[in-house]
């Protein structure tokens, strides 16, 4: 039984409290810790993980014993294995962090399979947007106890931000000023070229990427002609398996975000990450659907605001961020800027690019086509999705599931269907599923399984969801979806 997609289901499912540590609330056979450490509290999202794992058909022969080691057929004993959440900022409440972050309780039960597995070394890691407070992930999420926790029963585990840069925001009056930044490492990246590999070569041309929130002087040293640089995390490349937790959201650039789009935050230096051309679609760009006037005043004051924030020139970067946000008020609904919409051509490409990087590049960034370097897994955390104004500003869906894959195209193509979303529509699922580098399947020939029985065993090609799971588009991809 190998099966390359899961769903399981549950009509009431919530997270657990974290005081237990999300500990299962079952002695399951194979858990390698004992009964000193099974919660009193339930903890369903625990037994779906180990429900989806069996799902994909992984040593099911052994389900139900001591000797079940679903991540044995990824991971061999000794191995490094990278576990990658999505930890993209702090919130203030529960309800943001269900909406945005890859609960902790997933992240938990996806590592303790990464124990009986016998992994080497663990490395829990992301890179965050820079002014995120991971300290305060932290807390709020119970990891330091948890990794205390593993410590205690002698598993080899860290936790590594993958930043290279961070900085301290003032987010008052509605006014995001950067006080200060600092570099949290050096030498922990490694930097690859794709060359005419890469998604957004074209022969003869040459385009000025930018990056939404920053200035576009570093992006455009990294990307252009046949150059198309990424920074990689050394310690994702070094890694034997990759064990991707996503939290499936809408997406204001690439329509949604899921199990491609989470490997962003393999990137240490975000500024190697093109999201959009400069200018409208009329001249060559996608950063706008109109070249007026008001397009063109609130790209310059913004600009301006960057610039100063770089400069940390922050009175004048107060000034133009009040003349942008005015100009942001006056704008018509229907005028989108900063690549953040439906004509965005760049971000697929981007995350295409970081794919192939991950699939096939080595521990020194050599990217060899005819072999995978590592091995991956996803598990996305699908019990509350974000829907509307994804992915920092979602609104909390819940849905009661996990969605498991061996491939991440076939992933993206699966919630994209549970969204109730045209995958001709974007992008990134549209060509990442024809990729025969990223899904060597084709769609005729994949099968969805789940533990209800409408859904399973059905052609994925042919399968819509019905309606209590589909989620509302971000705003500035409603008009086509």
């Amino acid at each position: 039984m190998n099966r390359i997609i899961y769903v399981e289901k549950r009509d009431e499912c919530k997270y657990p409290d974290g005081n237990n540590l999300y500990h299962p609330s079952v002695l399951y056979p194979e858990y390698p810790f004992g009964e000193k450490f099974v919660s009193s509290m339930s903890n369903p999202i625990y037994d779906m993980v180990r429900e989806s794992l069996y799902g994909l058909g992984l040593d099911s022969i052994h389900f139900g014993k001591e000797s079940w080691n679903p991540l044995g057929e990824l991971i061999n004993p000794g191995d490094t294995v990278v576990v990658k959440p999505n930890m993209v900022k702090e919130y203030n409440t529960k309800e943001e962090y269900e909406a945005a972050l890859t609960h902790p309780s997933v992240v938990r039960a996806a590592i303790d399979f990464c124990v009986i597995a016998k992994a080497g070394k663990i490395i829990l890691g992301d890179s965050p947007i820079q002014g995120a407070n991971i300290d305060k992930i932290f807390q709020d999420c119970h990891y330091e106890e948890i990794l205390s926790f593993y410590h205690s029963q002698n598993v080899e585990i860290e936790f590594i931000d993958f930043r290279d840069l961070v900085v301290t925001m003032n987010y008052n009056k509605r006014i995001n000023i950067p006080l200060e930044a600092h570099n949290l490492q050096k030498n922990e990246h490694v930097i690859i070229n794709l060359g005419k590999n890469s998604e957004h070569f074209s022969e003869g041309e040459t385009y000025k990427y930018e990056i939404g929130g920053y200035v576009d002087k570093k992006i455009n040293e990294y990307h252009h002609g046949e150059e198309h640089n990424y920074v990689i995390s050394k310690h994702v490349l070094e890694a034997d398996v990759i064990i991707n937790l996503p939290k499936p959201k809408t997406h204001r650039f690439a329509g949604i975000t899921g199990a491609q789009k989470n490997f962003v935050g393999v990137c240490t230096d975000k500024e190697s990450l093109p999201h959009f051309k400069a200018g409208p679609k009329s001249a060559g760009g996608d950063e706008t659907n109109q070249d007026s006037l008001i397009s063109k005043t609130i790209a310059y004051t913004y600009r301006k605001y960057l610039w100063s924030c770089k400069r940390k020139n922050y009175k004048c970067a107060r000034f133009w961020c009040i003349l942008y946000a005015i100009g942001c008020k006056l704008k018509n609904p229907h005028l989108f800027i900063h690549g953040a919409w439906y004509g965005n051509d760049t971000i697929w490409r981007t995350i295409i690019d970081l794919n192939m990087i991950i699939l096939y590049a080595d521990k020194n960034g050599k990217l060899d086509l005819t072999k995978k370097k590592r091995r991956i897994l996803t598990i996305g955390d699908m019990i509350v999705v974000g829907e509307k104004e994804g992915p920092l500003n979602p609104t909390p869906k819940p849905l009661g599931i996990i969605l498991a894959s061996r491939n991440c195209a076939v992933f993206d193509s699966v919630f994209c269907k549970m969204a109730g979303f045209d995958n001709t529509l974007i992008p990134l699922v549209n060509h990442s599923i024809k990729n025969e580098k990223l899904c060597e399947k084709k769609q005729n020939d994949i099968n969805i399984y789940s533990n209800i029985e409408q859904w399973n065993d059905v052609p994925l090609i042919d399968f819509v969801f019905p309606q209590q799971v589909h989620l509302e588009p971000h705003p500035f991809w409603r008009d086509i979806l």
